[in-house]
């Protein structure tokens, strides 16, 4: 088999499909892949062939019926749709005769239209049938020409039935009866086998592809034969089980190694026309679409699968131009997307021309390092990941594709190879570029394709491409990417700031870590203490010697007993105060807690709180009350002057304490600092003391006046240089020093914290990264809901058309009837169940409309009324109900029902003296939801709408408050009204007014 010996794969010989479609005017070409009946289907709407140009020129190998087609000189028809001319990709014929490598039989569908003889009409003929058995071809010592491909035609609008199939498969069979004494009998039987299995009705698989693509496809109907549609169809099959690894490799080596990598069907069919880089929409749109057995149809090469223009504009260095007849290349160059500069390139290797011919290319890279560049994190990732498995330098001929370049393994420039060798010079790396280079049959003749389609020829003219484009990359990265290039300027200033925001932001980070550690880690120990009930201990201890210390002083004298008194009192004070100590919250120093922590220190808050108001403050209460009762029942004097400035003296000398140790850490602090900033100011000065120095002993070693007065003006600029740099350097130190100082200054005068901002900050972007966290999995809970109904749609249509079939059946045979019966009730309340995941979709219905309170009441029974005939909750829906009308989405009004209602049931069963019912009232502008459940107390009656707050067992606290920002989107406000733990919960939907 020619053709199969001269295509490397299943990939690629889809490749040269699409090629010919092309070549057809087609505007779209669709390929399904139906693993279950193990069909593959390619369609084009090109304008087809009609019977003797499918016999004379696609059967027939290696024609010229191209020859001289890219001639411009020559009329050319564009198709019925009167497009530009195309040129033409199709060379010898041998790239169609590679269905073969597909699968063993293929049924050929082309109806082709033509203009009329006059040229002022179209003219659409009749449909084409072949069906060919490609390992006829395969077997030893035939000849072709003994070979029998039945065709047939049908007339306009006709699509071909089974019997016809299998009518042309029997002439398929009589022609391997006639070739059996040639045959091995092992390949005889494969033959057979395959014939007995190609019976198929192709109007069949087209009105299952129809009805499964359904809602998601719509477009694709209009690749259809029927009526007055023209274009040319394959049906292959069985599709070999290589196609299969061809798709799912990179999921498998993804689960294997971690790292995801575009599979091999995606590698070399994305991207089939330039829709990166070129402002005009593709010349041919392609779509593969894999059916699995699962039921899930997944889009593999869709027009937003490759690399879109905003994604190309998005990264952050570009490179783009063109390359003149002599290898000179004039372009521009923009690093972090600024304003791009011009660029001039000379090659002088080529002896003043390239044979390759001129040509344009455009490059646009992303950094290694998050940090290097301007996208967010998430972009960042998204697009280093899409880099890694589809990242490359594509070679685009009259903008379509020539394979294999683009792939992550066809590194043709050997970037990476001479990256690890020289890092320096080539700053760049295959996979993080996108590289589109467009060359074109008329200004690149010599620039010609293998037969195989793997590749440009290696002759002397791709030798210059090639090394014309090496010289551009290196040229780029010396002049613009390294530390000492001369238009590198801006580019390592603003590398360089990003490297120190990014170790800023580290060190910062390191520090706060350690900071939050040693908080958490006293946190733990405050959380151990009272969860273990030592705070209670010391109470009860001090408690215990208060009354063992009256007891004792009740025996003593009243000439000692009034010092005593003082003393003890004193003494069981201080007990108290370091007790307190030891509860004592700690301190938030300068780091932003995350909201878990944040919460536990306001429960730990809280608890300490109460236990110093309903624990030590009673303690020093009794303790001063049950000290006077003893001075009274001893006629002692109460001296409460003395008392105070006891207590005072002791409380202050314990401040005082506390302060000087303090401030001896501050001294020590500053004393730190002023020692470290005269060593910097010192080194500073020095250092620049030195460059001048340094620079001067070379001036006075090196004579000038020996040199030319332009030579002694640059060596003069080289010395100048050096100074203004050194100075340059140590002033920005200092300025950083003394604005640090100045910061400093100026916070110490008002009082205020120089964290407090930083800190503040942090906060913030703790919440906002959390808040983001959250609304991204409620947006994947979103989309996963849609993707349920979208598939459920697609595994419910397959039983919905089983059903029908079986209904039949069912009618003429009674003992069938009855299993038709029950199947069909099952199904019912199934899709049922599946309706209601309609309104929750974001393509339907998302424009704005006025809902009635009659289409939410009817959607509240079909979900819940199962569930309330069980639990035997009565749903109570007034009149004012249906007949309010609120302006809005329907998804947004009924999830929040939905959400209010399910709750309602819960805490209903839950509660043995609730009231078994939930009403549903408005008053024409606002909806309410009550229900016989208990009361929400007023203190969680706002927490309730948080979102992670959850009172319900195993609750996940999203409901509510999705609703509740949902509804305020749209301007409605849902909220409590006649809080109370002693009424009935009411719920309420109200316009916001303003």
């Amino acid at each position: 088999m020619l053709g199969r010996q001269q295509i490397a794969g299943i990939p690629t010989a889809l490749h040269e499909l699409l090629k010919n479609a092309h070549d057809a005017y087609a505007d779209h070409c669709e390929v399904d892949f139906l693993r279950s009946e193990r069909i593959l289907l390619v369609r084009d709407d090109g304008y087809g062939m009609t019977k003797q140009e499918f016999q004379d020129k696609w059967l027939a190998l290696g024609t010229d019926s191209r020859l001289n087609a890219n001639d411009t000189k020559k009329a050319h028809w564009t198709g019925p749709r009167g497009g530009p001319r195309r040129p033409i990709m199709g060379e010898k014929g041998i790239g169609r005769l590679a269905v073969g490598t597909i699968a063993p039989i293929t049924i050929v569908l082309t109806r082709a239209i033509r203009p009329t003889s006059e040229g002022d009409g179209l003219v659409l003929h009749d449909l084409v049938l072949a069906v060919v058995c490609w390992k006829l071809f395969e077997i030893p010592g035939i000849d072709v020409s003994q070979i029998e491909i039945p065709i047939e035609t049908i007339g306009p609008g006709q699509i071909p039935d089974a019997d016809l199939i299998d009518r042309m498969i029997a002439t398929i069979r009589s022609n391997l009866v006639e070739l059996s004494p040639m045959v091995p009998p092992k390949q005889l039987g494969e033959i057979t086998g395959y014939l007995d299995n190609a019976s198929i009705d192709p109007a069949w698989v087209y009105d299952q592809l129809e009805e499964i693509l359904g809602e998601e496809f719509p477009e694709s109907a209009a690749l259809s034969l029927k009526g007055d549609r023209f274009g040319t169809h394959f049906i292959m099959l069985p599709a070999d089980d290589v196609l299969d690894a061809d798709i799912d490799e990179g999921t498998h080596a993804a689960f294997a190694t971690g790292i995801r990598t575009a599979p091999p069907l995606t590698k070399i069919l994305l991207g089939f026309s330039n829709s990166t880089t070129s402002a005009a929409p593709p010349r041919l749109i392609v779509q593969f679409r894999d059916h699995r057995l699962n039921g899930v149809i997944q889009e593999l090469i869709g027009p937003r699968n490759f690399f879109t223009p905003e994604e190309y504009e998005s990264l952050d260095h570009h490179i783009e131009g063109s390359f003149d007849e002599t290898g000179h290349f004039s372009g521009k160059v923009s690093q972090f997307n600024s304003e791009p500069s011009q660029y001039e390139l000379s090659w002088a290797d080529g002896g003043g021309r390239i044979d390759c011919g001129p040509f344009k290319i455009k490059i646009a890279y992303l950094p290694g390092n998050s940090w290097e560049s301007h996208l967010d994190q998430d972009r960042f990732q998204f697009m280093a990941s899409k880099l890694n498995e589809l990242g490359g330098i594509y070679i685009y001929k009259d903008d379509i594709r020539v394979l294999p370049y683009g792939t992550t393994d066809t590194d043709f420039l050997n970037i990476e190879r001479r990256r690890t060798l020289s890092a320096a010079d080539w700053v760049f790396s295959y996979r993080r570029m996108i590289g589109i280079i467009q060359i074109s049959h008329s200004a690149n003749p010599l620039l010609q394709e293998k037969a195989g389609r793997e590749g440009l020829r290696e002759n002397k003219a791709f030798r210059d491409f090639r090394n014309v484009l090496e010289n551009l990359f290196r040229m780029v990265a010396i002049d613009y990417f390294r530390a000492t290039s001369e238009r590198g300027g801006e580019y390592n200033a603003e590398r360089e700031r990003r490297k120190n925001d990014n170790e800023i932001l580290r060190r910062r980070e390191r520090q706060t870590r350690n900071m939050k550690i040693a908080f958490t880690q006293e946190l733990d120990a405050l959380f151990e203490l009272l969860e273990a009930g030592k705070h209670l201990e010391g109470v009860d201890r001090i408690d215990a010697k208060l009354e063992q210390t009256l007891a004792s002083m009740r025996t003593l004298s009243t000439t000692v007993l009034s010092d005593a008194i003082y003393t003890a009192e004193r003494e069981l004070m201080e007990e108290i105060d370091l007790l307190e100590k030891r509860v004592a919250v700690p301190r938030q120093r300068n780091i932003a807690l995350g909201k878990k922590l944040e919460q536990e220190l306001d429960t730990v808050t809280k608890a300490v709180d109460e236990f110093k108001t309903f624990k030590l403050e009673p303690l020093r209460e009794a303790v001063v009350k049950k000290f006077d009762d003893l001075r009274r029942s001893k006629d002692i004097q109460l001296e409460r002057q003395r008392r105070a400035v006891e207590m005072l003296k002791s409380e202050g000398q314990s401040s005082r304490n506390d302060l000087k140790q303090l401030r001896g850490r501050a001294e020590e602090s500053l004393q730190s600092f002023e020692d470290l900033f005269k060593s910097t100011l010192k080194q500073r000065t020095a250092a620049l003391s030195n460059t001048v120095e340094s620079v001067t002993s070379e001036a006075l070693r090196q004579n000038l006046d020996r040199l030319s007065d332009e030579e002694a003006f640059q060596v003069q600029r080289t010395w100048e240089s050096q100074i203004s740099q050194s100075f340059a350097e140590q002033r920005e130190i200092l300025e950083n020093l003394d604005n640090q100082l100045q910061l400093l200054i100026r916070a110490t005068t008002e009082q205020l914290s120089t964290d407090a901002t930083m800190v503040a900050l942090e906060r913030r972007v703790e919440e906002l990264s959390e808040q983001l966290s959250i609304y991204s999995d409620t947006a994947q809970a979103g989309m996963a809901v849609g993707i349920i109904g979208h598939e459920l749609e697609n595994v419910i249509g397959g039983v919905r058309r089983t059903l029908r079939e079986l209904s039949a059946w069912g009618s003429s045979n009674p003992e069938l009837k009855s299993i038709y019966t029950a199947l069909r009730a099952y199904f019912d309340e199934l899709d049922g169940y599946l309706r209601l995941f309609s309104p929750l979709s974001r393509r339907l219905r998302r424009e704005r409309t006025n809902v009635q309170g009659s289409i939410i009441e009817k959607y509240v029974k079909e979900v819940f009324g199962s569930r309330l005939d069980e639990e035997g909750i009565e749903l109570k829906v007034t009149d004012a109900f249906r007949s309010t009308s609120l302006d809005g989405f329907v998804s947004t009004f009924l999830a929040s029902l939905v959400n209010i209602v399910d709750n309602a049931i819960y805490w209903i069963s839950s509660d043995d003296a609730s009231g078994k019912w939930i009403c549903l009232d408005g008053d024409g502008e606002s909806l309410t939801i009550s229900n016989g459940g208990p009361g929400i107390p007023l203190r969680i009656s706002d927490r309730i709408f948080e979102f992670g707050v959850s009172s319900k067992r195993g609750g996940r606290g999203m409901g509510l408050s999705v609703s509740k920002d949902a509804l305020e989107k749209i301007g409605y406000r849902l909220h409590l009204v006649d809080v109370s733990e002693s009424r009935h919960p009411t719920f309420k939907i109200s316009k916001i007014e303003n």
